[in-house]
């Protein structure tokens, strides 16, 4: 709230304010002017938390001049450092009035430590930036090839991350080759000199992945792969980019500009080369197997080549007596056939002569019947048309009398369908219902039924037979009663008979039982 030049009279002398107008006044002033937040560097001082609403309290200072502010409970719980005197610090806050006792004070929103707050504040601009171009989207990741032909490395050749990149990826795929591009990971300059490695690693013929690796370190270690014109390098690579830059809790701007971000460079290689082990114990075993076939198969060829030699070394004395046997019967079939023909020639020409003199009085027959014929038929055409015309008719009318029949049994065939499923579950529901009462009713004619009932079951001890009329128990005898619950053990002092005609049955008096033992749960 600003003050009101209103309120100023003509005659020069101001209206009187009261405290709280013009600390309201003040207050609405210092706030239009610094909306929003703001950040701070400086030194703390006077640091002191509150009990029991745990709100800091302390002082914001330089050399020139200083700030009271608070550090709400809710916001320091978050914060990576805790405020302490002569601690140097980066803060994000509000700056306020506070009307109570008119001071205007900084609401702490965040705090690092100066140094790294410097680091945080270009982090976030530069992965803001690149987020607002959409460079960072999911979509615009390379999808990293499960078998690669070649892989590039860029890494320190001192480092003990390329010995441990190597030996991993001998273990797993000794055949992929492994391209060492040796580059400077840590110290001035290492952002141009990574983008220089990283063209020359996409030149290299085959390279169809490339790894960034580094071990971990502090921010400032770290610091080369935040830049902006790394990420904007990895960004524009043609080959997917997998970047394995410190430790798992160590982000930075490669890491989310890279198609692939993994903890370490040793998962790097898990996750770049494929593990061939598997593939090659199931080569073995299947080798082994092929072995065997081939060597069961090779003898199986070995038994059918010697039984065709012995076959092969009896076929001439077998062709021999074969031949043979076909001279004998080509002479014989020779003089059978000769005179079999001179019988079956005179047959033939006797026959032919028969034949003629039938074909001929058939071909006058039918001369004559044609010619009756040809008179009582207009055309042949005509009557081949008038045929063709009805089986056409007889045709169509067959085919619609089918499919309207056809059409009709299946209407009915899906009623009877239904109806069969409907009656089906209805007679499940009724005989699930019918079994239900059966079961409750069983339960309660049972034993255990008549037992929760509050009755009891009376065996005879010696022998473990039920205590029935017709086995009833005697004088002096020990008897085993069954309850819900409990089994007791009773000797029998006095038996009386009951008549079941009596309008009341006697009760047994407890005098005239002894309780020899009792089993709880039993």
């Amino acid at each position: 709230m600003a003050i009101d030049p209103g309120r100023l009279k003509n005659t020069g002398i101001q209206d009187v304010f009261t405290v709280s107008e013009l600390t309201l006044a003040v207050k609405g002033t210092i706030e239009s002017a610094f909306p929003g937040t703001i950040f701070l560097e400086g030194e703390l001082s006077n640091v002191k938390v509150a009990r029991p609403s745990g709100h800091a309290y302390l002082t914001l200072k330089d050399d020139l001049s200083q700030i009271k502010a608070v550090f709400f409970r809710g916001a320091m719980e978050s914060s990576r450092i805790l405020p302490q005197d002569g601690l140097k610090v980066l803060v994000r806050a509000r700056l306020t009035v506070y009307e109570a006792r008119g001071d205007y004070q900084l609401v702490i929103l965040s705090m690092e430590a100066s140094g790294l707050g410097r680091f945080h504040l270009e982090f976030r601009r530069v992965k803001e930036l690149l987020d607002s171009e959409g460079l960072l989207a999911p979509g615009k990741k390379k999808r990293i090839p499960s078998y690669p032909r070649k892989v590039a490395l860029l890494t320190s050749r001192t480092g003990s991350v390329l010995w441990d990149f190597i030996r991993i990826s001998g273990q797993r795929n000794p055949s992929v080759p492994i391209v060492i591009v040796p580059v400077r990971v840590q110290g001035a300059g290492v952002p141009e000199e990574m983008v220089a490695a990283l063209l020359s690693a996409q030149a290299i013929p085959g390279v169809d992945v490339i790894v960034m690796a580094r071990g971990g370190g502090s921010v400032e270690d770290l610091w080369p792969f935040n830049s902006e014109r790394l990420a904007r390098g990895i960004l524009s690579s043609s080959v997917p980019i997998v970047s394995a830059v410190g430790h798992e809790t160590d982000i930075t701007i490669a890491d989310l500009a890279s198609d692939l971000r993994v903890a370490t460079p040793s998962e790097a290689a898990e996750k770049v080369i494929p593990d061939n082990r598997p593939a090659l114990s199931r080569l073995s075993v299947l080798d082994l197997r092929s072995r065997r076939e081939m060597t069961r198969l090779f003898r199986d060829i070995q038994i059918k080549r010697k039984l065709l030699e012995d076959q092969l070394n009896r076929f001439p004395d077998s062709l021999l007596v074969r031949a043979r046997s076909l001279e004998g019967i080509s002479r014989r079939m020779g003089a059978s056939m000769g005179d079999s023909l001179f019988v079956a020639r005179k047959k033939l020409d006797r026959q032919s002569e028969v034949m003629r003199s039938l074909v001929s009085g058939q071909k006058n027959l039918l001369s004559e019947k044609l010619s009756k014929l040809s008179f009582r038929l207009r055309s042949p055409s005509e009557a081949t048309l008038l045929t063709h015309r009805i089986l056409s008719r007889a045709v169509s009318r067959l085919s619609q009398s089918m499919n309207s029949r056809m059409g009709i049994h299946t209407v009915c065939l899906s009623s009877l369908e239904e109806r069969l499923a409907r009656v089906m579950t209805l007679s499940a529901s009724r005989l699930r219902e019918r079994l239900g009462h059966l079961e409750g009713s069983l339960s309660q004619l049972g034993p255990m039924g008549v037992l929760q009932k509050g009755y009891s079951l009376l065996f005879h001890l010696n022998n473990g037979h039920l205590v029935t009329q017709s086995s009833p128990p005697r004088t002096g005898e020990s008897l085993s009663a069954i309850m819900e619950g409990y089994s007791l053990t009773l000797r029998v002092e006095h038996v009386a008979v009951i008549n079941p005609a009596e309008p009341s049955i006697p009760c047994v008096l407890p005098n005239k039982l002894s309780l020899l033992e009792e089993d709880s749960g039993g």
